[in-house]
């Protein structure tokens, strides 16, 4: 599990204590995060030359900024972790 799923699980545990506050800011914080590591994927090579690549990589920045709308709930925590695994992949396969 990396890093940033740990932390995310943890701000979802303990945010029944504080009425979810320390989850909305850290989920505000962690999309910004993954939206502008996605965006400058699609500034890659790989994915710029990738048509189905490039539409499924907006579909996942389009579906993150839908969330700042949603209530917190275990689907917005779920698709945030699974985007995280997504950013990591994208990450190291740039390298």
């Amino acid at each position: 599990m990396l890093e940033n799923q740990k932390n995310l699980l943890n701000y979802y545990i303990t945010s029944f204590t504080d009425n979810n506050l320390s989850l909305k800011v850290y989920l505000n914080s962690e999309i910004g995060r993954l939206k502008e590591t996605l965006s400058n994927a699609l500034e890659t090579s790989v994915i710029k030359e990738d048509n189905e690549l490039k539409e499924k990589t907006t579909q996942v920045i389009e579906k993150l900024q839908q969330l700042h709308s949603c209530n917190v709930e275990e689907k917005v925590v779920l698709t945030v972790l699974k985007t995280q695994q997504l950013v990591e992949e994208i990450t190291n396969d740039a390298d």
